[in-house]
């Protein structure tokens, strides 16, 4: 399983806090996601 826990080097708790940093329409946007022990940051345009 993967799990969002960050945004923009944020840590976020729910999909409400996610979407409040969505809703600002930043041009680059960072996710800290865990997938089982591993901590991965992806970059999406």
């Amino acid at each position: 399983m993967m799990f969002i826990i960050g945004v923009n080097r944020d840590r976020i708790s729910s999909i409400a806090e996610m979407r409040k940093v969505m809703a600002a329409k930043p041009s680059i946007i960072a996710l800290q996601v865990v997938r089982g022990n591993e901590n991965i940051y992806l970059l999406l345009r």
